[in-house]
């Protein structure tokens, strides 16, 4: 019991927001950290494979999962301190899990053995995937608080997948070989978490388990997950189908994958928080919950603002730098997704701290439908006539509407007007800030050096800004670090 209460004791706020940013960071900073490598070697037809495949092994994940990522993390939360409850349920989803994975990843491997075409080898690659869904613990270790074991494990398996890819992939031939590196990584983490999970199969014999009692409500969860989905996989399956380019799906895998990189930093914070609220929720502490909207709005408004700004400032030298010249058109397509930056961290701190703690999901669920209606409306013209361009400005249009109707229907608990309120100080001190860095941009060669230098000179000019218009959430976390920073030092003495 003892080695049970280790992992599901809840660690601090700050502590889980480090643990879970070095979890989330890990996840996408890592592909990016070799993208300039598998960029040149497999070129934009390469990636764009690898990206459309993996966009259809997806939806097999999802069908794997049925919702249990999101089912599983509230109900853990809500009863963290029933050890009874929590080696039941740990049981009964994970036996619910080994069937939806075997009859997910069946599927897929007899229906892609008859339709692959080319990619018939790459399609049994990703199954791989398929099928260790189970092994996915996440929402365990999330529900209880605990980040600290996600990130290691992510650590350790990713660390492994970048070595061995600069060690094998070194030609285009080697495009199977990044598939399985990929796949293998993600199916090493589960693993290495596993025995911290083995922990929890310690149910009385004399409880029967009732693994498909879950699924009604687990199947609630799953219709978000399929409509996210559908703007953020869809359109990577639909630029493939309809252009019938890998071309085109690896100029916007590029543009994708660094807006991503850049959102992580804001849905991280929201994850952890989620969980915390769940608990307040629990115990009906309403004010505390709004306290914990502001607190988040604040830190995710004072990082997404500069970074969405700065990202478009930098477009060009960027792109050209990291990707290569050959990704020429990802500099549009990451200019056109930059709004995501600052659309998705609004409607995501709606979601998380509101819709899904406040048991509000079958809301959120219709307004996500909409969303993907929407996108699969102007994904299917825009697509058509302007290709990788089209999807990007049917994601912010569908991520807008979004975000409209989370707003519209949660105002009566926490108005929208005080998220304009908290962030116009954090818009103008960007917009000021993209300005100047724009203007580098323009008028400075380009270069890494020059690169770093500017975004280095936008950060300083952001902050400096921040203090001129004195931010109020910056400078009291300024004021209780330097308070904090003299009592120990007192201590010291």
């Amino acid at each position: 019991m003892n080695s049970l209460k280790s992992v599901s004791s809840g660690l601090s706020i700050k502590q889980n927001y480090i643990f879970s940013l070095l979890y989330k960071v890990i996840a996408v900073l890592v592909p990016v950290l070799i993208t300039p490598h598998l960029d040149r070697v497999l070129e934009p037809d390469g990636n764009g494979a690898i990206s459309f495949v993996s966009s259809i092994a997806s939806y097999f994940i999802l069908l794997a999962n049925l919702g249990i990522e999101g089912y599983g993390q509230r109900a853990v939360a809500m009863h963290r301190d029933d050890k009874e409850f929590l080696h039941k349920f740990v049981m009964e989803i994970f036996v619910l899990k080994i069937f939806l994975t075997l009859f997910s990843g069946t599927v897929f491997v007899v229906l892609f053995s008859i339709i692959g075409g080319a990619k018939t080898e790459m399609y049994l690659i990703f199954s791989i995937s398929v099928f260790f869904v189970a092994f996915d613990f996440s929402w365990l270790f999330q529900g209880l608080e605990n980040f600290r074991i996600l990130a290691i494990t992510h650590l350790l398996a990713r660390a492994a997948y970048v070595v061995f890819v600069f060690l094998l992939v070194s030609t285009k031939q080697h495009i199977n070989v990044a598939a399985f590196l990929w796949v293998g990584m993600t199916v090493v983490s589960y693993l290495l978490s596993f025995p911290f999970v083995i922990r929890f199969f310690k149910a009385d014999k004399s409880v029967k388990l009732k693994p498909f009692s879950h699924l009604k409500e687990s199947i609630v969860y799953f219709i978000p997950a399929i409509a996210v989905s559908v703007y953020t996989i869809l359109d990577k399956t639909m630029i493939g189908i309809i252009t019938g380019s890998d071309f085109e799906n690896g100029y916007y895998e590029e543009a994708d994958k660094i807006v991503k990189l850049v959102l992580t930093v804001v849905t991280t914070l929201n994850i952890i928080m989620r969980s915390r609220i769940s608990y307040c929720f629990a115990r009906g502490e309403f004010d505390r919950v709004k306290d914990y909207i502001r607190q988040t709005a604040h830190l995710a408004f004072m990082l997404c603002f500069p970074m969405a700004f700065g990202l478009l400032a930098v477009s060009r030298p960027f792109i050209n730098i990291y990707c290569g010249v050959k990704f020429g058109k990802s500099i549009l397509l990451l200019r056109l997704l930059c709004p995501l930056i600052l659309i998705i961290a609004t409607s995501n701190i709606l979601g998380t701290h509101y819709y899904t703690p406040f048991n509000k999901q079958r809301t959120s669920n219709k307004f996500l439908i909409a969303g993907a209606i929407v996108n699969i409306i102007f994904n299917i013209p825009l697509i058509y006539f302007m290709q990788s361009v089209g999807a990007a400005i049917a994601s912010v249009i569908a991520e807008f509407t979004i975000l409209v109707l989370y707003a519209v229907n949660a105002n009566r608990f926490f108005a929208f007007k005080e998220f304009l309120k908290i962030s116009w100080k954090y818009a103008a001190c960007s917009a000021i800030m993209f300005v100047a860095v724009a203007l580098a941009v323009h008028f400075l060669p380009e270069g890494i050096l020059w690169l770093v230098l500017e975004i280095l000179g936008g950060i300083v000019v952001y902050f400096v800004l921040l203090l001129v218009f004195r931010a109020e959430f910056l400078l009291s976390h300024m004021k209780n670090l330097a308070a904090r920073l003299k009592k120990r030092k007192q201590q010291d003495n």
